[in-house]
């Protein structure tokens, strides 16, 4: 088990770092959640993952010896794991990017001047 929280240590340090370009405090506000979404569905499916991987090795050690090797399917598996996170990384650092070359740039005249936005929800 002390593995798999090392790992989840690890890997948590490896998400991009989520500080964005401040523009107004409505957009920030919401470019915050936003990404905390996306730290959020990275750490279930990275919590989900470790709690497969663990299935599997209880898998293995209760194995007839007869049994088909499965390693390889393992392997396959915790690929496309990694592969899932890898893009969950890849779509935080776009969003990040967007704000910073999109919003910023359209947006960057609310930073004085925020417009009364409440007549356009209800």
């Amino acid at each position: 088990m002390r593995f798999f929280t090392i790992i989840f240590f690890i890997l948590k340090n490896i998400m991009s770092d989520t500080s964005f370009v401040n523009i107004n405090g409505v957009l920030d506000s919401e470019h915050s959640k936003i990404l905390m979404c996306i730290k959020n569905l990275y750490t279930a499916c990275e919590e989900h993952f470790n709690t497969e991987m663990l299935l599997f090795a209880e898998g293995i050690s209760n194995m007839p010896k007869e049994h088909d090797n499965v390693q390889p399917m393992i392997l396959k598996h915790k690929e496309c794991h990694n592969r899932v996170l890898e893009t969950i990384k890849k779509l935080e650092a776009e969003i990040i990017d967007h704000i910073a070359e999109e919003d910023d740039a359209h947006f960057h005249w609310t930073k004085t001047s925020v417009p009364n936005l409440d007549m356009y929800f209800d």
